[in-house]
């Protein structure tokens, strides 16, 4: 919890309430577009919500090639959602913190 001091006395306020003056919710689901900027195949993408400790389950029906496209279906309603990137040569790279409510696309090069 957290005082607010007022010429007229006090507020009190949570910082939840503070917080969702400033976030925007979504119910309906949203989606990111991944393009494969990269010279390698993408073997799976895992998507979670940013809160979450565990990644989500391979959102690839079949491996992304270089210069293609796919759009990812997420109904977890958040905006920040963190992407795991899996390659044909064995690496992974993580991207956190990915803002699809402001920007639905994601270039991995």
């Amino acid at each position: 919890m957290r005082w607010l001091a007022r010429r007229d006395g006090w507020i009190w306020a949570t910082a939840a309430a503070l917080a969702s003056a400033s976030v925007v919710a979504h119910a309906d689901p949203v989606s990111v577009s991944v393009r494969n900027n990269s010279p390698t195949q993408v073997l799976a993408i895992q998507v979670s919500p940013d809160y979450s400790t565990t990644w989500g389950a391979n959102r690839l029906s079949t491996n992304l090639g270089p210069g293609e496209s796919t759009t990812i279906q997420l109904n977890e309603g958040a905006c920040f959602y963190d992407i795991q990137v899996e390659r044909s040569q064995g690496s992974v790279q993580q991207i956190w913190g990915v803002n699809v409510c402001a920007r639905p696309q994601v270039d991995l090069r």
